[in-house]
Order: structure tokens, then C-alpha cells, then sequence
């Protein structure tokens, strides 16, 4: 079976607790870093690779979301596969923004 690599992106501590124990009762996931901010973002997806990556995005306004997506992006240009992103929010209208 195949490991997925995923990381958590600006979750509160009860956020990431209940879906890192939600993961961790599924085979084949492994917790490669969290990042409480975009400023710890860089250091976790170089040092995991993770292939899935949740990323609460009612930390950020419209123009500041821009950010961490597109420092992604930039990292894994050179990657063969991009990380899939997970959009977490309070509310359908913030997930679509």
C-alpha cells in the first residue's frame, strides 16, 4: 500500500488534532509537518513532500490566499506531482473563494 504524505497548514491545534487522529486511525497516512502560518510553509513542504496538503483558508483574505498557493506552486514546478490541496473553512461561500 501506498504512504501518503500530507501536512496541515494553518489549522488550530483542535482542528489539526481531530484530523491528524482522524487520519491516523486510516491506513497509509503519514503526518509529515504542520505549519501554523505561511511563514512555516516553505520548511514543511521541503522537508516532507507532501503529495496532500489541508490548508485552512479562513486564515487568509482573498488577496492574501494568494500566497501560500502560489508558493506551492513554485516549489513543485520542478516535482513530477503537485500536491493535492484540501480547502478547509467555516463556511461553502470562504471554501469557494
Amino acid at each position: 500500500m501506498k504512504t501518503i504524505q500530507y501536512a496541515l497548514i494553518g489549522l488550530n491545534k483542535e482542528s489539526s488534532a481531530a484530523l491528524i487522529s482522524y487520519l491516523s486511525n486510516l491506513d497509509g497516512y503519514n503526518l509529515v509537518g504542520i505549519a501554523e502560518n505561511t511563514n512555516q510553509l516553505l520548511d514543511v513542504i521541503l522537508a516532507g513532500t507532501p503529495s496532500l496538503i489541508f490548508i485552512n483558508v479562513d486564515n487568509y483574505s482573498n488577496e492574501d490566499f494568494i500566497d501560500p498557493i502560489n508558493t506551492i506552486n513554485d516549489l513543485y514546478r520542478s516535482f513530477l506531482q503537485k500536491p493535492h490541496l484540501v480547502a478547509i473553512a467555516s463556511s461553502k461561500k470562504q471554501a469557494y473563494n
